[in-house]
């Protein structure tokens, strides 16, 4: 059994799934194996970090600051995420909107369903009504989020809600970004002060303290940025994980085709 996010043994799906119980159970974090025993309170998962590998650069991060109107020295906020309420968009408009220093907000990702839809209004219009709007660039849909990346600054997701794991944090950690986020879920075992900044759940202030922080301290950035690739290879390697996994699923019984 693979869990990318955690149980509650609540859900008919999940109360159907515990009937039987799995020879291997993999969790994406020990977040998410935590909640294992409300599922199948005799097993013991076993956790393996998502195989993640660094993309190269390009060297287009000039070109695609220019192509996005941002100049050099202007520092860039990145989100890269789908449009989920707990995601942070909010918390991230209403922090940067207290931070009068110079700053851009790129917001990659595409509203898909209906629910996505309303909440990307909602949250252009509270950037409209904060009088930041003309400092945010929303991206839409990307195929080059590692570029993106690599052309920004810093990234920040200032969930308001758990992450089961977090995959982009790790992607930013690779680009050299440091990352902003919530302490909370998944992020406790990406991020440290090497490579970023945690900061107290629902604590607008900690939140706009730390981002001027970065966005006014450039040396702050690139000490944090610098210990980045080696924190997201530790954990994410692909070599590493997908041996480990396939060291796991060896241990199986053999199962007839």
């Amino acid at each position: 059994l693979w869990l990318h996010d955690r149980v509650s043994g609540a859900t008919w799906p999940e109360r159907w799934a515990g009937r039987t119980r799995p020879d291997v159970i993999v969790a994406n974090s020990h977040f998410t194996a935590a909640s294992v025993p409300a599922l199948y309170p005799q097993s013991t998962p076993v956790v393996v970090y998502a195989p993640v590998r660094a993309e190269p650069d390009d060297g287009a991060r000039a070109a695609l600051r220019s192509a996005l109107g941002v100049a050099d020295g202007t520092p860039v906020v990145l989100m890269a995420s789908r449009f989920e309420p707990w995601k942070g968009h909010r918390e991230l408009i209403d922090a940067l909107a207290q931070v009068s220093e110079p700053w851009q907000l790129w917001i990659a990702g595409g509203a898909q369903r209906a629910a996505e839809q309303r909440l990307e209004r909602d949250i252009r219009a509270r950037a409209a009504a904060s009088g930041a709007a003309p400092r945010i660039r929303f991206l839409g849909e990307r195929r080059d989020v590692g570029a993106c990346m690599r052309a920004a600054d810093i990234h920040c997701q200032p969930n308001s809600g758990p992450e089961p794991f977090g995959l982009a944090f790790v992607e930013a950690l690779y680009a050299g970004l440091p990352v902003v986020t919530t302490a909370m879920g998944g992020a406790l075992e990406i991020v440290t002060p090497d490579c970023g900044v945690l900061v107290p759940p629902a604590d607008s202030d900690a939140l706009t303290a730390a981002l001027r922080g970065l966005i006014v301290d450039r040396q702050a950035r690139l000490r944090l940025g610098a210990g980045g690739p080696a924190r997201a290879a530790a954990l994410c390697d692909p070599a590493r994980q997908l041996s480990a996994l396939a060291g796991w699923l060896g241990g199986m019984p053999a199962v007839a085709a």
